[in-house]
């Protein structure tokens, strides 16, 4: 309640606008940007973080769990910057129970730090002095995050200390929301540009930006979809039906349908631990959107905790916001500080790229959507069960199961057509798309080997 009559009374005059900072007058502020895939790079940019810090380093992560803390060399390497001199201060959700001989080594390391804090807070992030950055969904002080799919964004370099800011106030404001003090409230809420996509232009066509409430996200994702020319891929591993129902709705798709423009949903296998009921909904109900809309696939991914929005393969944003289970106000009793981070432009593309190449970037990104060289499914619907009536087995003259690699069943999935009255099977790529003809009609075939057999030839290509 303190929330909700505090941001009403704060935000009479507010009004959101696009915040742009940059002034070509002052020449461009040179920025380099990486991205961080594994928990074992993860870990070592922390410690390195933490190893060459000469002034001050934030870590801002769900939970705070001693065993990560201690197993991984992480606390020792929190002390000894303290005892150079380093400003340590931690934030955080909550912290699980510990055991007696834990809790006194947290002690030890909670009364090192500057600050130690426990704040509504969701966001990943950790901060060296004024010039390193690394924002993303990995949870840098918790177990959970050990074997998930987490990926964050590293920015160093001049600009970085203008996202410095941008995080710090952040924080302030939930440390103020937690303890309700009025005055800091007030004064972040003041300000339109935490309520708007924050853009930094570090060279000609070059951005980032910086997103700290839902506001925010909600505006940056309503842009993509509105700008997107080619493609949009995003990821939510968290599904709330009203919330899915609410972003990907009918009007937005038939938009990017009418445009072409491909747009993907990963998520995990099964996004709802609320209800089977709404489980089984979204379930449908993302079925309901590929049929309608062939622009449009989905594919689940175990592990995922990543929240990666790309788009156009020149925008890639990397943050702790749920995409479409988080709530969407600030006020909301269940809003927690979320911090993302976009790029756009070839620092973007380059990085794009190359999560492409990767394993898990081929599961999800890289799937073919359109494949001329294969009949269309009028061509195949009345083949009456003949196997050399298809195409391949035509072209080949080794059985097909020895030209399908084993590990390929990993890749994608075969179908029977009957249910929707279709003789013969089609086939899916890892829960995405399915194999489909140049006129997007989905493409059966007389038996499920030379289903898999038609996908594994168009994924070779």
């Amino acid at each position: 309640m303190f929330r909700y009559i505090l941001f009403i009374i704060c935000l009479l005059n507010f009004t959101p606008t696009f915040a742009f900072q940059g002034d070509e007058d002052k020449g461009y502020i040179p920025l380099a940007a990486n991205r961080l895939t594994s928990d074992q790079e993860h870990t070592d940019f922390l410690k390195h973080a933490l190893n060459s810090a000469a002034n001050s380093i934030m870590i801002s992560s769900y939970t705070v769990a001693p065993r990560r803390l201690f197993e991984d060399g992480i606390a020792d390497a929190i002390i000894n910057a303290a005892e150079r001199g380093v400003k340590v201060y931690i934030y955080y959700e909550r912290r699980p129970y510990c055991s007696q001989k834990n809790y006194k080594y947290l002690s030890r390391l909670q009364n090192c730090c500057e600050r130690f804090e426990e704040i509504f807070n969701h966001s990943k992030c950790v901060l060296r002095d004024k010039d390193l950055v690394a924002i993303g969904s990995y949870n840098w002080l918790s177990d959970s995050s050990v074997g998930s799919s987490n990926f964050s964004l590293v920015l160093s370099g001049g600009l970085a200390l203008g996202l410095n800011n941008d995080v710090w106030q952040g924080i302030q404001f939930y440390q103020s929301l937690k303890h309700e003090n009025e005055q800091g409230l007030r004064k972040f809420l003041k300000d339109s540009d935490a309520f708007s996509t924050g853009a930094y232009q570090f060279n000609p066509g070059q951005f980032f930006y910086t997103l700290r409430t839902p506001e925010a996200h909600g505006i940056l994702l309503g842009e993509v979809f509105e700008k997107a020319q080619r493609n949009v891929v995003l990821f939510s591993p968290f599904i709330r039906l009203e919330k899915l129902k609410q972003t990907l709705n009918g009007s937005l798709l038939q938009d990017l349908e009418n445009k072409k423009v491909y747009t993907k949903l990963v998520s995990l296998p099964f996004p709802c631990d609320r209800t089977p009921a709404e489980e089984s909904k979204i379930s449908s109900y993302l079925e309901e959107l590929q049929r309608t809309y062939p622009h449009f696939s989905y594919v689940t991914q175990p592990d995922l905790h990543a929240k990666t929005l790309i788009a156009d393969d020149d925008l890639l944003c990397e943050g702790s916001f749920n995409w479409l289970s988080a709530v969407t106000e600030i006020d909301h009793d269940a809003n927690n500080f979320e911090m993302s981070v976009a790029i756009r432009g070839d620092i973007a593309r380059e990085l794009i790229q190359t999560f492409k190449g990767t394993e898990f970037g081929k599961a999800v990104l890289t799937i073919p959507l359109e494949t001329p060289s294969l009949p269309s499914m009028k061509e195949k619907k009345h083949f009456k069960g003949k196997r050399d009536q298809s195409p391949q087995r035509k072209h080949n003259s080794k059985p097909l199961a020895s030209q399908v690699p084993a590990d390929f069943d990993n890749i994608v999935k075969t179908f029977s057509g009957q249910k929707f009255g279709i003789q013969g099977y089609c086939v899916r790529f890892n829960g995405g798309d399915y194999l489909r003809d140049i006129a997007r009609n989905i493409l059966y075939f007389p038996t499920p080997e030379e289903a898999k057999q038609a996908a594994y030839d168009v994924w070779k290509k």
